[in-house]
């Protein structure tokens, strides 16, 4: 018989080492899915005691970090809820929490975070908390502007590690008009001169509308503790905020302090110009999120401009307003697009289903049965042509999700899909 040699007893111990390493591998991955199941029932078995699940949810998920889940699958966590909960679709705040507390653990790998959110949920939340964790940070220990600028003229550009789509760079501009407010302790003119600086592209594209919206949304949406603190001194009624200290939730703290702006949210949207000015009135509709829950309140609001262009663009956010007002409630948005002036009506379909891509890649089919019931309605068009040029926004072309949203569309529509996977 002959002697084994111990270099091939060496090779045999490697290879059933590599082989209990990849079962162990694979075992966890199975082992985990429960745990994270179990997770999310739990979650929500303990929130559908509370009067807002959504609140609830928004506290409870980000918790699960500092249970050995991981961000990827904090993640998952929310899918779990979604599949269960058809009424937790608006969960971009909860996406900014768990970057940020990501962010947290190892400050110095924040550009890495980005790379690791998921595309096509929570409306790219999760782009903004690890973005406004460091950058906030930055400026209120004295960082000048100018040694910040490299890093915002290159953070939402495309690099080797990450490739985002046209949705994802846009949001990622959007953070950039809130992290100005930080940065330039909630100065407007100073914040917009950073949005011109790094929001406008050689190559012509163009992220103003968005950043300046981020400014403004900073300003009437406040939800974290150094959000309230940043722009105390631009509500014009101070005095009404006490009322408001009972809410320990941010959420709901943030929509007390709509009392600080009635009646002045316009005066105070009349000291800009431009595109800055309509920007401020865009995101003010929280100060009237009761009154443009109608189609006569939606015309009133959006009278604050004759420009044409300007009012598609009032009408689109207050129409993305509503779809998370209603929880995304397709059939409470139906009743009030078919309600509007005949011109308006198409542009509500559109931006309704727009809307649900636009939210989560997973209500691609609800976005396509809006387009037909526009279509029922004689509405077919734009309601269509959103979608296919959606499909080149949120998904990369030839995507599996961008295929699989040009596959279920009419042909005429299909052929144009297809077209911008070239």
């Amino acid at each position: 018989m002959k002697k084994i040699s111990n270099n091939f007893l060496v090779k045999i111990l490697a290879v059933f080492f590599i082989v209990v390493l990849i079962v162990l591998f694979f075992r966890s991955i199975d082992t985990n899915k429960p745990n994270l199941e179990k997770l999310s029932s739990k979650i929500i078995s303990f929130c559908a005691q509370e009067n807002s699940r959504q609140t609830c949810y928004d506290r409870e998920i980000p918790k699960i970090l500092s249970q050995g889940v991981t961000l990827e699958e904090s993640f998952d966590v929310i899918k779990l809820i979604q599949n269960q909960d058809n009424g937790y679709w608006f969960c971009h705040a909860v996406a900014h929490k768990l970057s940020t507390e990501e962010y947290y653990k190892n400050p110095n790998k924040w550009k890495e975070i980005m790379t690791r959110i998921p595309v096509g949920i929570c409306s790219n939340g999760g782009l903004h908390g690890a973005l406004q964790a460091h950058f906030s940070s930055e400026a209120l220990n004295g960082v000048q502007i100018n040694e910040l600028m490299p890093d915002l003229q290159m953070i939402c550009e495309k690099r080797e590690n990450w490739q985002p789509t046209a949705q994802q760079q846009s949001s990622c501009y959007h953070e950039l008009g809130h992290l100005s407010m930080y940065i330039t302790n909630a100065d407007i003119l100073s914040a917009a001169d950073i949005c011109d600086t790094v929001g406008v592209k050689d190559d012509g594209r163009n992220y103003l509308q968005t950043c300046h919206e981020g400014i403004f949304m900073q300003v009437f949406e406040p939800r974290e503790p150094d959000d309230f603190a940043l722009i105390y001194n631009i509500v014009p009624q101070k005095e009404k905020l006490t009322v408001c200290e009972k809410y320990t939730e941010g959420i709901d703290k943030g929509a007390c302090w709509k009392i600080g702006w009635k009646e002045k949210y316009e005066e105070f949207c009349n000291k800009f110009s431009g595109d800055l000015r309509f920007a401020c009135f865009r995101e003010a509709w929280l100060i009237n999120d009761k009154q443009i829950q109608t189609a006569e309140g939606i015309v009133k609001y959006c009278s604050y401009s004759d420009d044409n262009g300007e009012k598609r663009k009032c009408y689109n956010k207050l129409f993305y307003s509503l779809m998370s007002i209603f929880d995304f409630d397709i059939e409470r948005m139906k009743p009030i697009c078919v309600s509007l002036p005949k011109i308006l009506e198409s542009q509500c379909f559109a931006n309704i289903a727009s809307r649900l891509i636009e939210t989560d890649k997973r209500l691609i089919e609800k976005s396509v049965d809006v387009c037909k019931y526009a279509a029922h309605l004689g509405m077919a068009e734009e309601c269509y042509n959103e979608l296919v040029h959606y499909a080149n926004f949120v998904f990369l072309p030839g995507s599996e999700d961008f295929n699989k949203l040009c596959r279920i569309l009419p042909d005429t529509w299909l052929e144009k899909c297809l077209v911008l996977k070239n």
